[in-house]
């Protein structure tokens, strides 16, 4: 049993040190092992239980981290169906392993938490298919993280909870249930409090990152408002937390850009209230204190990238609201170069989230060799930007509107071949192509601030094991 248990160990920590399918081989290699110990235990050790279970969680997370990786030629929606069914294989194993770590007849307090972590990254994955059963699985995840804390307080597991509900609470919303979501919010905000009196950055505990996943569970929270004076409040202090954060970390890009979304939404939020004034203040804060001074920290943030866009999208809707074509036109020339700096970089973005398109598209009007198609949903993006510019700027100016490489005409009557930039954007996502633009299409700007697109890096941050 040792000789197996020390191999499985030591493929464990090699796998640790590489990435993607590399990384993910060898935590396949080590689960074997650390089953070979078992067997040759013929009992359920609790060392050979624990190995086998992280491995299968971290090799679930390089399955993902590695179909992200993929080239853009690669990224089809069965190869992101495949590396998630293989996902969530490995992640059952392991969920089932750690609640077979038992000791002194209790469950150890670190597999029930690490066991929490690997049934939130379950419900992740799972989310975009089965709501409901992503529900469930953060409910586990929850029950989990509780039993640990009965057990022994830690300010990381107080987190990962508050983390867990916040995830419980947004789908509970998007399914109608505001109420249930609401209590799950205020259940989260309680645990956000918990770890925070529970931490101490001079004992080396995460207080900007604990500051980041509390300011971002507001965020959600004012997203959910339907009053606007509450929204507005949540969203406040929720700007307090990451200043608060940014302040402990000023190397640290994360805070900047939950900030800039943080208060992108408050625009967003002014803007649909009739105050456009407000509404341009905070677009405009969302800027110059979040993406970027984000951007002075990495310059190439393709996060950075994606709000700056998304802010001056709003910028020119408020000046065409303002009847000032000139200035809408500047703002959405500002967001084609913003989108096009975040496509550069497509692997930033997950498997799930980026589009392989066929050559055969190219009689909608773009280059099927265009740099801008290559890579990353994030298109869509700036595709539903293209068609409220050139709609506008044929209002403005009667003249068509060019997006990098490709050149659109204004959208006309469904049918003609002015409306090509709806029915194609119908497409991809699914839709009709023969139902007007305007009567399918949702407001693909609050995507990446949704969850729709997410980008890795930002993943919120789970206890070690």
């Amino acid at each position: 049993m040792q000789a197996a248990l020390r191999a499985g160990q030591q493929l464990q920590q090699r796998a640790e040190r590489r990435r993607g399918q590399e990384a993910a081989d060898l935590h396949s290699q080590a689960s074997a092992k650390y089953r070979e110990a078992l067997a040759a235990a013929g009992r359920d050790d609790p060392e050979c239980l624990f190995g086998l279970a992280e491995s299968l969680q971290e090799g679930a997370e390089a399955t993902l981290a590695a179909a992200a990786q993929a080239p853009d030629g690669a990224q089809t929606a069965a190869a992101g169906a495949a590396a998630g069914a293989r996902a969530v294989a490995l992640l059952a194993d392991s969920v089932a392993a750690y609640r077979r770590v038992v000791e002194d007849g209790e469950p150890r307090v670190d597999a029930l938490v690490c066991a929490g972590n690997a049934l939130s990254t379950w419900a992740e994955v799972c989310a975009w298919r089965d709501a409901a059963q992503a529900v469930q699985l953060l409910q586990q995840a929850t029950e989990s993280y509780q039993a640990a804390l009965q057990r022994e307080e830690d300010a990381l597991t107080w987190s990962n909870l508050a983390d867990a509900l916040i995830q419980q609470a947004e789908l509970c919303c998007e399914a109608g249930q505001g109420q249930a979501g609401g209590a799950l919010f205020q259940e989260a905000m309680q645990a956000y409090h918990r770890a925070c009196s529970l931490s101490d950055a001079a004992d080396g505990d995460d207080v900007p990152g604990l500051l980041v996943n509390w300011g971002r569970g507001l965020l959600a929270m004012a997203q959910q408002a339907q009053e606007l004076a509450l929204a507005v409040s949540l969203l406040d202090e929720a700007a307090r937390r990451l200043e608060q954060s940014a302040a402990f970390q000023r190397g640290s890009t994360d805070p900047l850009l939950a900030l800039g979304d943080v208060l992108l939404e408050r625009g967003e939020k002014l803007a649909a209230a009739g105050d456009g004034a407000g509404a341009a203040a905070a677009l405009q804060r969302a800027l110059s204190d979040g993406y970027h001074a984000a951007r002075r920290i990495s310059s190439s943030s393709p996060e950075a990238a994606v709000g700056e866009a998304d802010v001056h999208v709003q910028l020119a809707r408020l000046a065409m609201a303002a009847g000032n074509g000139e200035a809408a036109a500047e703002q959405w020339a500002l967001a084609e170069a913003a989108y096009a700096l975040a496509l550069r970089q497509p692997t930033a973005f997950d498997w799930s989230e980026r589009v392989t398109f066929a050559t055969g598209s190219s009689s909608v009007g773009f280059s099927p060799d265009s740099q801008l198609l290559k890579g990353s949903g994030l298109f869509l993006l700036g595709a539903y930007g293209v068609r409220d510019a050139a709609a506008s700027a044929a209002t403005a100016a009667g003249t068509p509107f060019s997006f990098g490489s490709a050149r659109w005409q204004p959208p006309g009557p469904v049918g003609g071949a002015a409306s090509s930039v709806g029915v194609f954007e119908n497409r991809l996502l699914g839709f009709d192509a023969h139902v007007p633009p305007a009567h399918k299409l949702p407001d693909l700007s609050k995507h990446v601030r949704g969850g729709k697109l997410r980008f890795k890096v930002t993943a919120p941050a789970k206890s070690t094991c």
